[in-house]
């Protein structure tokens, strides 16, 4: 599943983090968007479902929001403070969003991110065995990514943090 990413990169250690909404940080942002064969898919779709322990069903779209240190990271600021109320309300509002595109969920983290001690505590998150890391997100340039895998197989991944608009731009179409 390697094949459709952007390139490998190993964890390491982030020393100098941009919290600003800046050229840098503009520039950080990627995206890629694809189709899978419908072999690939169901592949995907089944290593997925093995890897968060849970059944979804064909019809549905799978979005998966990764959380990393990264060089990039807006939250990572005075604002990070409140995460634990942060964290909440997001995937309670994503989860309302979301079920309208018959869009399932997903929210896993890195154990090296920034806000893993919140993370760990909220049920409706998933430590990364690093499967994720190593077969989906493997750029380390912003704490926040998703991948978004339609029941059709259109995919799209896209690193980059206020990341909602592009979803649902993309389950629109």
């Amino acid at each position: 599943m390697a094949g459709f990413s952007f390139g490998q990169s190993e964890d390491r250690e982030i020393t100098n983090v941009n919290t600003k909404y800046n050229r840098k940080y503009v520039k950080s942002r990627k995206t890629l968007e694809g189709s899978f064969p419908n072999e690939t898919h169901t592949t995907i779709r089944l290593l997925i479902q093995k890897e968060l322990k849970t059944i979804i069903p064909d019809d549905s779209n799978i979005l998966i929001q990764y959380e990393q240190s990264a060089t990039n990271c807006i939250a990572y600021n005075d604002y990070g403070k409140r995460q634990p109320i942060v964290i909440k309300n997001i995937a309670d509002s994503d989860k309302v969003r979301l079920a309208k595109f018959q869009t399932i969920p997903f929210w896993v983290y890195n154990a090296n991110s920034f806000f893993a001690e919140h993370f760990e505590n909220h049920p409706d998150y998933h430590l990364d065995s690093g499967y994720f890391k190593k077969n989906i997100f493997e750029l380390n340039e912003n704490c926040s990514a998703f991948f978004l895998l339609k029941s059709s197989g259109e995919f799209m991944i896209h690193y980059g943090e206020d990341y909602m608009t592009e979803v649902f731009n993309f389950l629109k179409r």
